[in-house]
This record gives C-alpha cells, structure tokens and sequence, in this order.
C-alpha cells in the first residue's frame, strides 16, 4: 500500500516556503496562502491542480508530512483528534493502486490502524453484510478481504459518522488522474467524502483537465495551480544545484553573471514544470563536467525543447543512432512492467539483441535467462552490479534511476530496482 508513496521523491530542502509562510511578501502570491487558511480554518475540498511534471506527487507528499500541517489542522479540530490520512493513485500498478476501491481499502485500513476500538464498525455483521467476506475486521482483512465497493463505502461511511464525535479527518489523495476508472467516478467518490461530515475534509491533486477543474475549480480560496506557483521554488533548485558545481563555480568566478542569467532563464522557461528544471540542470552537468567553454553553457540552454515530451525526444536523438534502439529496448521493458523491476532483468535484456524485437511478452521470455545470470552474479557481486550500474544509465540515457548499492552482501547485491525516472515517460513512449 506504501510503494507509490515511498517512490515519490521528498521535495528539495530549498522548495515549498511559501506554503506554510503567513508573513506578507511580493514575492509570494495571494493563491499561496490558500492552502495554509483550509488546513487551519475551512472544511470541505482542496484542489492543487498542477501540469505534468510540475511536482504535484513530491507536493502532496511534502504537505502530507510536514510537521506544521498536523500543527494547523489541530487549530481546525479544536479539542478532538484529528487523523491524516493519504492516498496516491499509480496507473501503472495494482488494481489496488489505480482504482477507487483501493482508495476505499486504504483509507479504512488507516483509520483502523490508527484507531483499533473502530475495527467493529465498518462491517458489524460480517455474516449478513457480505458472504464473501472475511471473518476478521482487523486492519490486513480491509486490504485482503472481498467486499464488494458498495460494502466497503457503506463501510468507510459508518466508520467516519462513528468517529465524528471524537476525531477530525484530514484525507490527502493524489493524482486523481491516475485512477483507472470513469473520472466522474473518483470525483464523485472525493465530494461526497468532503460532505459527509463537518469533521472531515479532502485535499487531492490531479491535472488541470477540464473534469477535475469543473469539479473542484469553482472556489478560488480552495485551489492552488502549483505550476503557477513554484518559480521561486525552481530558481532556488537550479540555483543551489549549479552554484555548488566544480564547473559552477568556475563560471562564477571567471564570468560573472553569466550563471546567474542561465538560471533566471531556466526559472522563466520552466512554466512551473519542476521536472523539465531537473532534465535541463542534468544536461548542464555534462557540460559543466567536460570544462566546456561558457558559450556552449548558454547555447544548451537555448537549444533545449521547452515542452518535456520535446525534451524527452531530445535526449533520445541526442545519443548516438547506433544506441537508440537499445535505449527503447530498456525503456520500453520499464514501461511494460507494474512496478520497478530488479536490475538483473535489465542485464539480462542489455545482453540479448533479439529481446523485445520478437517478443510478445517480455517478461514470461526473461524467466529462462534470469537463474544463470544470479549465479553469474553471485561470484562478483558488488563489483558485477556498480559496473552494470554505469552501464544502464548511460543506455538509458538518465531516464531510469538505478539506485546506488552500499553493501558487499550478494543478498543485497540482488535487490536493487530500477525504476523510471518519472512517470510521464511511460506516456511519452
């Protein structure tokens, strides 16, 4: 239930001041305090709206966790407890991850969790509420257990009217645009848990589409566009990261002001698509790292495609032609695959020419390869994997994240997994 959320990355330690920032500033927009005043003062729905790549998941993740959150939602609940409680919706992994009945699941799961004198409520009488069901209304039985969604929502309704006497419920769902279903259905799902109790309300995130933005777009004090809002945020990002560059620091010192007009433009070019900030900053890493002269530092900023699909065929074509059919290779297997794969797959793939050309199924094909290639492995171990390591994210060309290995164990050696390095490539491809 934990992968999606464990797989967001944490916001940078420099990101996100403004949200919890009261003080009067110009530099921060009226829009960003809105998100502070509802988790203090208001009730009902949120809606952080946000472009592809603009950092929504990292965002809700952030917020979710931060300590000053439970400080202002305590201010809300007054005197009673006040649970929080998250969801994060992934298109690319269980029926569980995508859909509203695993919204349903986790949010019972975690209210039981937390609140075990509740484990009756939901399901009062297992044997006339549901045949299929299982004999048990612990927290694992939620998750496992086969109610129907018409049972487990009556279920999550009864639990919040029971609890509503003693305890406020703040839900944080994000990425509404990644469940499966009829979008109307998660909608209609999301409102109807912001209105069933004055104790409870919902904040959730999604694109800008016009389904959401008819839904939830209509109180401007409850919504917030984060690509509209994050400026300061990715000035701030490519700032510390170039600054703190070997190469950086030379351009600083020899040419002055010229690092400082790079990263204004990269803030301004961005359009609030954090995702884009990190490709560009990569791109001038390389450049950084090979001593090449400041001309060639401003003209990779200029050539660089300022829409990420754009980007992404950039960083393709970019590669040598003999490579890119290896390069689709790996990233289509990450793509086929439901969640990160361990990096031994991916050895076997870089070593068969013929995978993915001839296969309808890839990963039924790997079986076969995989029980040599850990022997293989096990006689070199770590070397084997920091060596492979290299390799793949040079095919790859830096879009699928490989994870660093600290131990010699062969066991640990194993484990890795590799992962694309943001979901909007799965799309792209």
């Amino acid at each position: 239930m934990d992968y999606r959320r464990e797989a967001i990355r944490d916001a940078n330690r420099a990101t996100y001041p403004w949200v919890f920032d009261d003080s009067p500033s110009p530099e921060i927009p009226v829009e960003a305090k809105t998100l502070r005043q509802w988790l203090e003062f208001r009730r009902g729905m949120f809606w952080v709206s946000g472009k592809g790549g603009s950092g929504k998941s990292t965002f809700i993740k952030y917020v979710t966790h931060h300590p000053q959150t439970r400080v202002l939602l305590e201010t809300w609940s007054c005197a009673k407890r006040c649970l929080i409680l998250s969801y994060y919706f992934s298109n690319t992994g269980t029926h569980l991850q995508e859909s509203t009945e695993g919204l349903i699941r986790a949010l019972l799961y975690q209210i039981i969790d937390s609140k075990s004198e509740l484990a009756t409520i939901p399901f009062p009488d297992l044997d006339g509420a549901s045949e299929s069901s299982n004999a048990s209304n612990s927290p694992g039985s939620i998750l496992l257990g086969t109610w129907t969604v018409p049972e487990l929502s009556a279920g999550l309704n009864r639990i919040i009217a029971h609890a509503e006497t003693t305890t406020n419920m703040c839900i944080f769902i994000d990425g509404l645009h990644e469940c499966r279903h009829d979008y109307r259905e998660v909608i209609d799902l999301v409102r109807r848990l912001s209105r069933i109790s004055s104790s409870l309300k919902v904040c959730v995130s999604s694109r800008p589409w016009n389904e959401f933005a008819d839904a939830f777009g209509g109180q401007s004090n409850q919504t917030i566009s984060l690509h509209n809002l994050t400026y300061f945020d990715i000035q701030s990002y490519a700032s510390t990261k170039l600054r703190n560059h070997p190469g950086g620091q030379v351009v600083m010192m020899e040419h002055p002001g010229v690092l400082e007009d790079i990263i204004e433009d990269i803030a301004r070019n961005s359009a609030g698509v954090f995702l884009w900030v990190v490709l560009v900053v990569e791109s001038l890493y390389d450049v950084l790292s090979n001593g090449a002269p400041v001309a060639e530092l401003r003209q990779q900023v200029d050539v660089l495609p300022p829409e990420l699909e754009d980007f992404y065929w950039h960083i393709i074509n970019s590669a040598d032609p003999v490579r890119r059919t290896d390069i689709y290779k790996i990233l289509k297997l990450a793509c086929w695959a439901s969640e990160p794969l361990p990096w031994i797959l991916y050895s076997v793939v870089a070593e068969d020419h013929t995978f993915l050309v001839c296969s309808p199924s890839p990963l039924a094909v790997l079986g076969c390869s995989i029980s040599a290639r850990i022997d293989e492995v096990r006689a070199y171990t770590m070397s084997y994997y920091n060596k492979f390591r290299r390799r793949l994210n040079h095919d790859s060309c830096g879009l699928l994240e490989v994870p660093l290995q600290a131990s010699d164990s062969t066991t640990d050696v194993l484990s890795p997994k590799v992962d694309l390095f943001h979901r909007s490539i799965r799309e792209f491809l």
